[in-house]
């Protein structure tokens, strides 16, 4: 999870360098085709569910622009509550060992 968070800040920081650049927004500018149009385009290699999850995902970045930078948040959030869960069972198993040897 962790490798996921990291390289999903190093892939919006390059996105974000890259559309900064003039090439960057002139490609940007450039595209002709409905943002529909490019979204099932994105999509179509995929299979199942996963189609459905990608084309979920593109239509909410492209109303969301931070949406990218949530979902990366998110994950942060979910392995902290997920450590503090290991932490608070561990020290009841570690509570119930040492009640037990008595």
């Amino acid at each position: 999870m962790a490798i996921a968070i990291k390289h999903s800040i190093l892939v919006t920081d390059a996105l974000y360098k890259k559309f900064a650049e003039p090439e960057g927004k002139e490609s940007v500018e450039g595209i002709s085709e409905k943002p529909a149009e490019v979204i099932e385009a994105m999509v179509e290699p995929f299979y199942g569910p996963l189609k459905s999850y990608m084309r979920s995902s593109a239509y909410r970045g492209s109303r969301d622009f931070l949406a990218a930078e949530k979902r990366s948040v998110s994950m942060l959030c979910t392995v902290a509550y997920f450590s503090l869960g290991q932490g608070i069972l561990g020290a009841i198993g570690l509570l119930i060992l040492v009640l037990g040897i008595k």
